[in-house]
């Protein structure tokens, strides 16, 4: 008997089993790109558009050279959770209000790590996912990560706890528990876990470095909130705006991040050449006693098609402060 799979690995090859290895939608961040990279290289697929949920107060879908919208539309979505029947996604943000939601919306291949262990919005939000899109496609394609190497070090750049401060202010054994039951003790997540990662001035220096780099080339540095020894951290780790109208700026980045990961064979289908679509950032309605529209709909499911949701994700649990924990898009409009 062969080696018993993880649940990630499980999770995300059924996934990409129904995608058609042609087209990649990915998100305007780190995380995106290195996620759309590992899997244009592994399949041969090529990078055709860029999503943005917040683009000058709009959602847009840029198009990249000649893509169209039926490409769009039947290319794999990464980075973001899209709840389109017609779009495939696989994304790591919390999507469900409730446990047994059932969010007819989606796509039947979509994919979120909380489809397997199950999180909420209302049940264990402070528990959710703590890893990157990219740390859930290089897990569940099984890709070995070796400590210091290219790929490990644009992995801690691109990761959530990272990006939060979190590897060293946990405040519990999240990350270390959802090791050992989603990817079954992956030994790069046991690393960036474990004192050694914290402690070694070669790791630290070695982000340093890639992290300049990346400024360098079009990922936005901002004024930090915390820092990992010495180094401050790129919040959000965000592509430069500036990219999306510039002659060659977003293959230059991708060709950086595919480079410092040791990784070939990366097709881009072009710059970006228009706006194939958007949609509207949705504002909600508050009732007197400070609630969400959400939470005063009996039914989930109904209240996305009521609102004619597109994507979204929440962003914080449900003790913050109403109109902050639900960014969503709306009325998505494909141009021509």
């Amino acid at each position: 008997m062969g080696e018993e799979r993880s649940p990630c690995v499980i999770g995300v090859t059924s996934s990409l089993e129904h995608w058609n290895k042609k087209g990649l939608v990915i998100s305007p961040d780190l995380d995106g790109i290195l996620s759309g990279v590992i899997l244009a290289s592994r399949y041969n697929a090529e990078i055709i558009g860029v999503y943005h949920t917040n683009f000058e107060r709009e959602c847009r879908l840029f198009r990249l050279g000649d893509s169209t919208n039926e490409e769009l539309k039947s290319a794999l979505w990464v980075d973001v959770d899209i709840c389109s029947s017609e779009i495939q996604s696989i994304g790591q943000h919390i999507i469900h209000r409730d446990l047994n939601d059932t969010l007819s919306l989606r796509h039947p291949h979509s994919y979120n790590p909380h489809d397997t262990l199950s999180r909420s919005w209302r049940s264990e939000f402070s528990n959710k996912f703590p890893y990157s899109t990219s740390d859930l496609i290089i897990e569940g394609l099984e890709i070995e990560t070796r400590p210091l190497s290219g790929l490990s070090t644009l992995r801690c750049l691109a990761d959530s706890m990272y990006s939060t401060g979190s590897l060293m202010n946990r405040g519990g054994n999240n990350p270390v528990q959802w090791n050992l039951d989603y990817f079954a003790g992956s030994n790069y997540l046991s690393w960036i876990n474990g004192e050694q990662f914290l402690v070694s001035s070669e790791n630290l220096l070695e982000l340093s470095r890639v992290q300049s780099t990346l400024i360098a080339n079009g990922i936005v540095e901002t004024n930090p909130i915390y820092s990992l020894g010495f180094i401050n951290r790129i919040r959000g780790q965000a592509i430069n705006p500036s990219i999306f109208s510039s002659r060659n700026g977003l293959r230059i980045l991708i060709n950086s991040i595919s480079e410092i990961a040791g990784i070939q064979d990366v097709h881009v289908r072009g710059e970006v050449s228009g706006i194939a679509g958007s949609g509207q950032i949705y504002s909600h309605p508050r009732a007197r006693s400070n609630q969400h529209h959400h939470e005063r709909t009996a039914d989930y499911n109904d209240f996305l098609t009521e609102i004619n949701a597109f994507s979204y994700a929440f962003a914080y649990g449900n003790n913050s402060p109403a109109n902050s924990h639900l960014p969503l898009t709306v009325s998505f409009v494909w141009n021509d």
